[in-house]
């Protein structure tokens, strides 16, 4: 069984700063984000066990997906199986895959969130956070084999409505 709770984030301070409004929610559970304009048509349930089961290994899981152009996104890089970095919105990315928005976390991950500083672009970035876990070697990974989009561009808006008029006629 799942229970949804939701807050509101008021102004652009990044995803960080909004994961922080949610701790309140979790207590002392892993949990499981998955940001607001993201479309998947896959079961994530599978991953969501995965994770439970490799919590005492690591801290957070995060979904990737290969995308054709992935400039726009946390590009994630991979070495024997293991993500090696996460570079928020490259201009000359390294891989293809890119961190989804659809994120695993036990309850330690507030303690970083606090410690965040702003980055360039002036926001608390949860990439911040996830390359703390790459190093400490406490951040696992799955690949999404479905279709995923966001939806936080004109274009991907599109992309997402498109993909579910295509999942609502089957």
């Amino acid at each position: 069984m799942a229970h949804f709770s939701y807050e509101i984030q008021e102004g652009n301070t990044g995803t960080g700063a909004a994961l922080l409004l949610a701790e309140d929610f979790v207590r002392n559970e892993e949990f499981m984000v998955i940001l607001g304009d993201n479309v998947v048509s896959e079961d994530v349930s599978r991953f969501v066990a995965d994770f439970k089961k490799q919590k005492e290994r690591f801290k957070a899981k995060i979904l990737v997906a290969k995308v054709p152009d992935p400039r726009n996104y946390g590009v994630v890089t991979f070495k024997d199986k293991k993500i090696t970095a996460i570079v928020e919105k490259p201009k000359h990315p390294r891989s293809s895959y890119v961190n989804t928005g659809l994120w695993m976390f036990m309850p330690d991950v507030f303690a970083h969130l606090k410690q965040l500083k702003k980055s360039p672009r002036g926001e608390y970035e949860i990439t911040d956070v996830l390359s703390l876990y790459v190093k400490q070697g406490l951040l696992t990974y799955s690949i999404l084999k479905s279709v995923w989009t966001d939806a936080g561009s004109f274009d991907s808006l599109y992309n997402a409505t498109v993909l579910m008029r295509r999942l609502e006629t089957r």
